[in-house]
């Protein structure tokens, strides 16, 4: 049973943190003209501090400290061994500085990736080797390597799917929120639900400052670690109770993100530059401001956390029609965000458009036919 009154300090000073630093970074970050300059990509029209991401990965990796502490003195259930932790805390640490040096300084892409690999790589090595998510069949390191891609991927879409206020802050409390209730469940180990509910917290309180007309960006140094730490409890998930989970869970990014860079690359337009191609930027575009868009998507999410619980205890060869229906659900609810603002038409409007098609066609006809009689008249006159 949990001890409330702990996990009610760890999650209101995690807000607490994050709002502060978030705070006092803003007028640090306008200072030294730290700024997110508006150009023909972007889905703002004045320049903004970019880089709140330091306020919530400085509180993340404090508050997982604050877990961990707990956690030894307290009698909950752990998973994570000392070094694994420690490699975590770490490889978060280490990806948010190569992020602050990139917000900066734009490094290649080239260079990006190979610390996300090198990261990734690490940590997967030290996962437990019995919590294998293929059949027992396929070499655990080919397992591991099709694992490395998956997560740098998720990494890095993660970062891309950042282009709206609001949009990254939500999705990250969705997982979060996800994992603690797991958790809650007794399903999972109480650690990542420990860990999961300092990262909502310290999500919230950046998105005091980030929501609606945002006073700033979380930039790469934010993105960047907040993909890492959320792919690897993905990837815990999924060894602790089903790849059914790991994958409804963050499905709306997954499917976003994923279909439009295969559209861009059978376009062969360059996948990897800035655009504004994601639905829900095209939503956007249309109209829907930023706050609607993204409590749409917490709709989205809502259904995935529920319908991905259920399919725990799913038969295992029927967990793939709870893949699919979820994701026939994502493509329903995408459409309908995308087109929000073309409604369905009454009866009566119906009625009106059929009538004045049959008007329009009736006039047609009469036209054509009194051009055919004057040709033929004047066909007769000159015969004449």
């Amino acid at each position: 049973m949990f001890n409330l009154s702990p996990l009610f300090l760890l999650f209101i000073s995690s807000i607490s943190i994050s709002a502060i630093l978030t705070f006092f970074l803003i007028g640090y970050l306008n200072k030294n003209a730290l700024l997110d300059i508006p150009n023909e990509r972007s889905s703002h029209t004045i320049p903004t501090p970019r880089g709140g991401g330091i306020a919530v990965i400085f509180t993340i990796i404090a508050g997982f400290f604050a877990v961990r502490y707990q956690c030894d003195a307290g009698s909950w259930k752990i998973a994570l061994s000392d070094l694994e932790f420690n490699l975590i805390v770490a490889s978060t640490f280490g990806l948010a500085l190569l992020s602050w040096v990139d917000d900066k300084k734009n490094l290649s892409f080239a260079i990006r990736l190979v610390f996300h690999f090198v990261a990734v790589s690490t940590c997967l090595y030290f996962i437990p080797k019995e919590l294998a998510l293929t059949p027992s069949y396929i070499p655990l390191w080919l397992e591991r390597i099709a694992l490395a891609f998956i997560w740098v991927w998720f990494i890095n879409l993660y970062n891309f799917m950042d282009g709206i206020n609001g949009i990254t802050g939500t999705e990250t409390i969705s997982i979060a929120t996800s994992i603690i209730l797991l958790s809650v469940l007794n399903l999972i180990p109480h650690d990542f639900g420990l860990y999961s509910l300092v990262i909502c917290g310290a999500t919230i309180g950046f998105l005091f400052f980030n929501w609606g007309n945002a006073k700033i960006f979380m930039g790469d140094v934010g993105s960047i670690p907040l993909g890492f730490i959320l792919g690897w409890s993905l990837i815990r998930l999924a060894g602790e109770t089903s790849w059914t989970v790991a994958l409804i869970v963050p499905l709306y990014y997954l499917y976003d993100a994923t279909f439009t860079l295969i559209k861009r690359i059978i376009q062969r337009k360059k996948f990897w530059q800035a655009h504004r191609e994601h639905f829900y930027q095209q939503a956007t575009q249309n109209g829907l401001p930023h706050a609607i868009v993204c409590k749409h998507i917490m709709k989205i999410n809502v259904f995935l956390c529920v319908f991905a619980t259920v399919s725990i205890n799913a038969p295992e060869d029927k967990k793939w029609v709870f893949a699919l229906f979820a994701l026939l659900a994502i493509a329903t609810s995408i459409n309908k965000m995308v087109n929000w603002d073309k409604k369905d038409p009454s009866l009566s409007q119906i009625k009106d458009q059929i009538v004045g098609d049959i008007k329009q066609g009736a006039k047609d006809v009469k036209d054509s036919y009194d051009i055919i009689k004057e040709g033929k008249k004047e066909d007769n006159d000159d015969k004449k």
